[in-house]
């Protein structure tokens, strides 16, 4: 199986991008028409890409993504980085982060994000640092509240 990034995901992806989705607890239940909404909305939608050519027609299946949300020059933030649940601890988290980081478009923009606490470590392996700025959200469906953490990503 091949892997291919993909860094300008169209809204034709959105069925692909919503069966995603619909792993995560907070983003599951979204239409086809909120996710082409979303892909279209964003200044640039990433996406990993896994061709199976072993079998007579060749299918490929969207294994991860990430948006971005940016004005091109100083700031971008990055949203809703999410990867297959059957995917997930085999290194497409990073893979993903890095077609993020390396986006030609975004080249020199300074790249920041907000994550749950139990994933700061991840993010710092991905070149993140993390900031005093904490936001609290209620957990979802209806749990205790979630601190969510402020990510960036420094340029050299």
């Amino acid at each position: 199986m091949a892997l291919t990034v993909d860094r300008s995901l169209t809204a034709e992806a959105a069925e692909e991008l919503r069966a995603l989705y619909d792993s995560h607890p907070g983003w599951a239940g979204r239409t086809i028409e909120e996710v082409r909404t979303l892909i279209r909305n964003s200044d640039e939608v990433v996406g990993l890409w896994e061709t199976n050519a072993e079998s007579e027609s060749e299918s490929k299946t969207l294994v991860a993504s990430a948006r971005v949300l940016t004005d091109y020059v100083m700031y971008g933030m990055i949203y809703e980085v999410i990867v297959a649940e059957s995917r997930r601890r085999t290194g497409l988290g990073k893979r993903v982060m890095e077609a993020v980081v390396t986006h030609p478009e975004l080249e020199g923009v300074a790249l920041s994000l907000q994550c749950r606490e139990g994933l700061v470590p991840f993010y710092e392996a991905c070149g993140f640092e993390l900031h005093d700025r904490n936001i609290e959200f209620p957990e979802f469906p209806d749990g205790d509240p979630v601190t969510y953490r402020t990510m960036m990503y420094e340029r050299e």
